[in-house]
């Protein structure tokens, strides 16, 4: 499996020395936990369009973009596009896995980075990262990215696609380097509109509401209610009985109760091997 992923994948694109230092050294059965193949430090490639969806100068220029993003922000950002996923894995995500594993992707000793896979067999795609990839495109992060070019992927519009992919991770990795990564609650680009007149509304719509209900039923209760002629009709039948009454004070009883407050969730969701990653279709 192993050997046909390496031969599938990059010698198709003739990039050789992503492999054969490799299969010289007799690492094909090395794990990526074990430190994997040494492509990452020896200048590989980012762009692998197996499939061939990309001309030559498109190709070009998104090799330029992934490996200027990667070295600048030390992440390596991958494009891989495949026949079907299934020659790789049980799923496009754990091809996308599979793949990221087996070519030594990632930068530096913690393998950091990310990786868009295309199957184009039955249109699947998996976004996943690892590492300090982890930490800049969360969960939510991830959601947003796609929505930012899977419409292109749909209109079968690749260059675009993968350039918008390029655009929105550089941009994530500097909020990430910043110390700002892009999640709930965390998003420059994206105004809540719905939270905000949900929250206008539980602030001030609902009061008001609520308010005038209340004096309502009041208004209509005091429908049947004059102003007496005289100040006999005031008085009580039978008279005016006041008794003493006092009050004494024992004890005070207080009930609390804890509330379960729930929060927004946010974060990146990690599996075992330390990947994190979303996949559907296009």
């Amino acid at each position: 499996m192993k050997k046909r992923v390496f031969g599938l994948l990059l010698s198709v694109v003739m990039i050789f020395a992503l492999v054969i230092p490799a299969m010289a050294a007799g690492e094909d059965d090395a794990t990526y936990q074990d430190g994997g193949s040494k492509a990452a430090e020896t200048g590989e490639a980012y762009v692998y369009d197996v499939y061939g969806l990309l001309t030559e100068d498109e190709w070009d220029d998104l090799e330029w973009q992934a490996e200027k993003i990667s070295k600048k922000y030390e992440c390596g950002v991958y494009i891989v596009t495949v026949d079907d996923y299934r020659d790789y894995g049980s799923s496009v995500y754990e091809a996308a896995k599979a793949i990221y594993t087996e070519a030594g992707f990632g930068w530096g000793s913690g393998k950091d980075g990310e990786l868009l896979l295309l199957s184009m067999d039955d249109r699947d795609y998996s976004l996943i990262a690892y590492g300090f990839g982890n930490t800049a495109f969360t969960d939510y992060g991830k959601e947003r990215m796609e929505d930012e070019f899977l419409d292109n992927f749909g209109e079968n519009d690749w260059y675009s696609g993968f350039s918008d992919y390029l655009n929105i991770s550089e941009r994530y990795l500097q909020l990430a380097r910043d110390g700002k990564p892009v999640d709930v609650g965390r998003d420059p680009d994206h105004i809540d509109w719905a939270g905000i007149l949900i929250r206008a509304a539980c602030i001030i719509f609902i009061p008001v509401i609520t308010a005038g209900v209340v004096v309502g039923i009041f208004w209509g209760q005091m429908k049947s209610v004059r102003v007496a002629g005289t100040a006999a009709e005031y008085v009580v039948p039978g008279g005016l009985d006041v008794q003493v009454s006092e009050d004494v004070y024992t004890h005070t009883t207080v009930n609390r109760v804890h509330i379960q407050r729930n929060h927004d969730s946010g974060g990146t969701s990690v599996d075992s091997s330390g990947f994190s990653g979303s996949s559907g279709k296009f």
